[in-house]
């Protein structure tokens, strides 16, 4: 992630704590959105045991759940599967805990090639919800959705089929030279609430402005 999306995703957990916080993937910042939302429930969703055994030596107490896809490897299958997609080939299996959860920030940052299985997965969680971007439970709840490589064809088709077409904030960055020719881009979809999407603009332009300073 580029430093304005660790900004914005850490301001945005900041003001939600403590909250329940779902994050597909381990990583070196597994242990900052754990300790943003050190009073609530984070989280983590990972295929490599590989990944889990490195991250719990260095967070025993870590809350991660080992996932498995059906399709790593193989993003040419993604046309076929969202012009057809069905739960026996996308829906990743989940702890029941897990699958019941109302969740208020999900992070699909994983797996590493193709996300079209945790996108789906995701979709489904919020289904049980949420109808569409202003139309969440009776409680009010505000769902953020955040889906990271979105500059990749796969991952931004994807995003566009379940969560809405052009329905959301975009979180780039600064630094391309860091990452090439292309930055890596950030989405953010927020259900529920109209206050909370304006919101969602004031944190990208701290974002920013933090980032600024620092280039």
């Amino acid at each position: 992630m580029t430093m304005e999306q660790y900004s914005y995703n850490a301001q945005l957990m900041y003001q939600a704590a403590p909250c329940n916080v779902l994050v597909w993937g381990l990583g070196q910042d597994s242990g900052l959105w754990k300790t943003i939302n050190r009073d609530g429930r984070t989280t983590f969703l990972e295929d490599s045991e590989m990944w889990i055994s490195s991250v719990k030596e260095k967070i025993p107490d870590i809350d991660v759940r080992q996932t498995t896809y059906k399709h790593l490897g193989h993003p040419e299958r993604s046309k076929t599967l969202l012009s057809n997609p069905t739960d026996a080939d996308l829906l990743v299996e989940l702890p029941e805990d897990v699958a019941n959860t109302h969740w208020d920030i999900i992070l699909v940052d994983a797996p590493a090639l193709v996300r079209y299985e945790s996108i789906w997965t995701t979709k489904r969680l919020l289904e049980k919800y949420c109808i569409g971007q202003d139309t969440c439970d009776t409680k009010g709840k505000v769902v953020h959705v955040l889906v990271h490589d979105c500059e990749r064809p796969i991952e931004s088709k994807w995003s566009d089929a379940f969560f809405g077409i052009g329905g959301y904030t975009k979180v780039e960055g600064l630094r391309p030279k860091l990452y090439g020719s292309s930055l890596p881009c950030l989405r953010h979809y927020v259900f529920g609430d109209i206050e909370a999407k304006r919101d969602a603009d004031r944190l990208l332009s701290l974002a920013q402005e933090l980032e600024s300073t620092i280039v």
